[in-house]
């Protein structure tokens, strides 16, 4: 499913290790390995020399779970859902009993256009995650079967901000030696940013 962690509907910046997404694998009965885990990518107009080094990590502890990976640009369609990409971790990967958020990071380039976009996704979770049961070995299908996972939507946009005078404090005069004197007030936002600034 996709987590509360994720990041909310707004704005990404350019970069190295962008996170897009996170996604709470949740694991009941045994502890379970994947051998092969497909995240889709909604790109956009982005190309695949502009999106690079895909990473899976523990989102909670950081630790690094798969990749980095190149991002294949070749449609993908599931579930009556189009994704423009691709990456496929073959990485071992063992999930204990409980929920594990798993964190999509990616490299985005200089060279993607402002305003375009980007969202990760489970597209067919019980033909995208390959699993076995690390006790048993029995093959773990994945679920929900007919359904898309998807992240919140990312805007790409640059790191801004924007200063604002308010109107404190009022024209005066001001007696010469005054100290401590209060000489402007101003507002600073990052509101447009797409990053902290």
């Amino acid at each position: 499913t996709k987590s509360t962690s994720s990041p909310a509907t707004g704005n990404v910046t350019k970069g190295n290790e962008r996170l897009v997404g996170v996604f709470d694998v949740v694991v009941n009965g045994e502890a379970v390995r994947t051998t092969s885990f497909k995240v889709a990518i909604n790109l956009g107009t982005m190309t695949d020399a502009m999106i690079s080094n895909s990473r899976l990590k523990n989102f909670t502890t950081g630790e690094a779970l798969g990749g980095p990976n190149t991002v294949s640009t070749t449609d993908y369609t599931a579930n009556a859902v189009t994704y423009e990409g691709t990456s496929t971790f073959t990485d071992t990967i063992d999930f204990p009993v409980g929920t594990t958020k798993v964190a999509v990071y990616v490299d985005l380039s200089d060279d993607v256009a402002g305003n375009d976009t980007i969202q990760v996704g489970i597209a067919d979770a019980d033909t995208d995650l390959v699993a076995k049961g690390i006790t048993s070995n029995d093959t773990v299908t994945a679920t929900p079967a007919a359904t898309a996972v998807n992240s919140n939507v990312l805007t790409v946009k640059a790191g801004a901000l924007a200063a604002t005078t308010l109107t404190t404090p009022a024209l005066r005069n001001l007696v010469k030696g005054s100290t401590d004197f209060v000489w402007a007030e101003m507002n600073l936002s990052a509101a447009g940013s797409g990053e902290d600034v």
